[in-house]
């Protein structure tokens, strides 16, 4: 083969693969960016739905002291009253339980899914909110880290990005050195 085309040919395959690299390194940057949005909008969610089943039990709390001090005939008429907000704590209980995996979150389901009769004793239902919000805290936080840190296909390419700039660094030394002849070792001679 003519020496005076293998340049050209070089050229355009090194045009190619780093046409292809990019484009890969695009695709994979946008789908982890897209996998960091979803986790974000579920950390959020769940320390909505958190939020909001806390205040569910406050209320709760506060309709037993209310139905403790009314009449028999009254306690029935004013529970059916509030039939919404019972309804309303059912499914931010569901939602919560929903949204967390089973293995891994199991702590935090049993808290959630054992919220009933809370409303009867004061003492109990203080311990539950708090630990619902420790173990709550902290299923964030682990899940705050992991979007952090990014998706491994975008550690990987972080770090792989980084050798080749530092590899490009150390040749590019040695050729600014020793001219061509310091790379002799790429070829083999």
């Amino acid at each position: 083969m003519d020496d005076t085309l293998v340049i050209p040919l070089v050229g355009a395959i090194a045009v190619a693969l780093i046409g292809g690299g990019i484009s890969l390194a695009l695709a994979i940057l946008t789908k982890d960016q897209k996998t960091s949005e979803f986790r974000q909008a579920w950390i959020d969610a769940l320390r909505d739905d958190v939020s909001k089943l806390v205040a569910h039990m406050s209320v709760v709390k506060t309709i037993s002291t209310i139905v403790k001090e009314m009449r028999e005939d009254e306690k029935q008429k004013f529970i059916l009253s509030k039939q919404e907000h019972f309804l309303e704590t059912v499914v931010v209980v569901t939602r919560i339980r929903l949204r967390l995996n089973r293995e891994k979150d199991k702590k935090l389901i049993d808290l959630v899914a054992r919220t009933d009769g809370l409303g009867k004793d004061p003492d109990a239902y203080v311990r539950r909110v708090e630990d619902i919000v420790v173990e709550a805290q902290s299923v964030l936080k682990t899940e705050w880290k992991r979007v952090k840190r990014g998706e491994w296909s975008f550690r990987l390419l972080k770090y792989f990005s980084l050798l080749v700039l530092l590899c490009g660094v150390w040749l590019s030394y040695i050729a600014w050195n020793d001219g061509l002849s310091g790379l002799k070792f790429l070829t083999g001679q």
